[in-house]
């Protein structure tokens, strides 16, 4: 369940697993608001015939899964050609969008110097969030509202696309 779920918010659903043993595996039904999660997403265009992008396209989700963790950010949605990260649920961390701004350098760091040229999209936005942990044989975070609608609308090709309150810190 650590691997499925920020920390704190899977201790919490063993805790309630280990506290009542015959509602094991309930959905969590409650909505809970982050008020100030980050949030980012990374999407490529890729030729999903051609193998060696495939192969590439594995290579770059083996790495953002590394940088996610390292800069303090959990991986919520993965699919061939997408990344969604957030940070900031259930609770808030010290240096957030400074972190998000470092991660999307050496995202794009990476795949530019990758063997197959992958053109990659990434938007940060932060905001209040609403999340909830959905699922029983396999919970996940699910995260939505007007934060990750702003978000997707965010993504332009080939740059790092933030909220102009943030564009400050990546500027550094």
């Amino acid at each position: 369940m650590y691997k499925l779920l920020p920390k704190t918010l899977a201790t919490e659903a063993f805790n309630r697993l280990e506290a009542n043993e015959t509602q094991l595996g309930q959905t969590e039904q409650t909505l809970e608001t982050a008020p100030n999660a980050t949030l980012m997403l990374c999407f490529w265009d890729i030729d999903s015939e051609n193998p060696e992008t495939s192969r590439q396209v594995v290579a770059i989700h083996k790495h953002l899964d590394l940088f996610a963790e390292r800069f303090g950010y959990f991986k919520i949605e993965t699919t061939q050609a997408t990344f969604m990260a957030v940070s900031g649920i259930p609770t808030g961390t010290e240096n957030t969008e400074e972190n998000a701004c470092v991660l999307a350098k050496k995202i794009v760091c990476f795949a530019s110097n990758s063997a197959v040229s992958i053109p990659i999209y990434i938007a940060i936005h932060s905001g209040p969030t609403t999340y909830s942990v959905i699922g029983s044989r396999f919970p996940r975070l699910c995260v939505f509202g007007q934060t990750v609608t702003d978000l997707k609308a965010l993504a332009k090709l080939a740059k790092v696309s933030i909220s102009s309150v943030r564009q400050e810190l990546y500027l550094k």
